[in-house]
């Protein structure tokens, strides 16, 4: 039982750093401006809405990465079934996905390329070699 809860606090740390490695290498290649307030949500819209593709797409992606990164994490320490670690581990990131995507107005068609992006991650996970339990 330690083990497993274990596999379930590393995986999701695992997800967290790995979308913030993913997240921060898309800020080198596409960055933030340095005057842009987070707090005037009509400024933040417009900004958001001048951003370049793949700098939108470079959150969607460490979303899925994390996501899979956490189920790897936890899968080689636990010894629960996939399913398990995949849906505990998805539903984290997935809470963690909405509710930016509630704080900060994204573009219409990245809510659903995100969502989808980060429940097929969570599935695909599932695939993922699992440790062996002796």
């Amino acid at each position: 039982m330690r083990r497993n809860a274990l596999a379930y606090l590393l995986g999701i740390a695992a997800a967290i750093l790995t979308i913030m490695l993913v997240e921060a290498l898309g800020h080198l290649i596409f960055p933030v401006e340095a005057d842009i307030d987070f707090e005037d949500s009509e400024g933040l819209a417009i900004y958001m809405a001048t951003l370049p593709l793949g700098a939108v797409l470079f959150v969607a992606l460490a979303w899925a990465l994390g996501v899979v990164a956490g189920i790897a994490v936890a899968l080689r320490i636990g010894d629960l079934k996939p399913v398990y670690f995949s849906s505990v581990i998805t539903s984290f990131v997935l809470a963690g996905a909405v509710s930016q995507m509630i704080l900060i107005p994204h573009p219409t068609w990245f809510v659903p390329v995100a969502l989808i992006g980060i429940v097929g991650a969570g599935a695909a996970a599932n695939f993922l070699p699992a440790r062996e339990v002796s």
